[in-house]
């Protein structure tokens, strides 16, 4: 009977001793956890700066375009007037001269 009492006890030490380990192994596994819960955190808070970050740089190159277009539709304009003006000069220049033909 003592040695079926100390089988037992073997036994029970054993379990008790595998059970101590997965407590180890879990609170292991928590910690490591808890430090991948910051980082996704952390790599969420990222994320969220570089799409605010994005928004602006599409805001801003939005921008660019459309002060681009207006800077040469207001080039556009400017040419467009300047050689009206010139053609202008030139016919009246040419009404002006007097007349050769006689």
């Amino acid at each position: 009977m003592a040695m079926q009492n100390a089988k037992v006890q073997t036994h029970i030490d054993a379990i008790l001793k595998s059970e101590d380990c997965l407590i180890e192994d879990l609170t292991r596994m928590r910690e490591s956890n808890e430090n991948l819960q910051e980082q996704l955190e952390d790599a969420q808070k990222c994320i969220s700066a570089l799409m605010a970050q994005r928004s602006i740089l599409l805001k801003e190159r939005e921008e660019l375009k459309q002060s681009k277009f207006t800077t040469k539709s207001e080039q556009s304009l400017s040419t467009d007037s300047e050689q009206n003006l010139s053609r202008t000069k030139h016919n009246n220049s040419f009404a002006s001269a007097p007349n050769l033909s006689k």
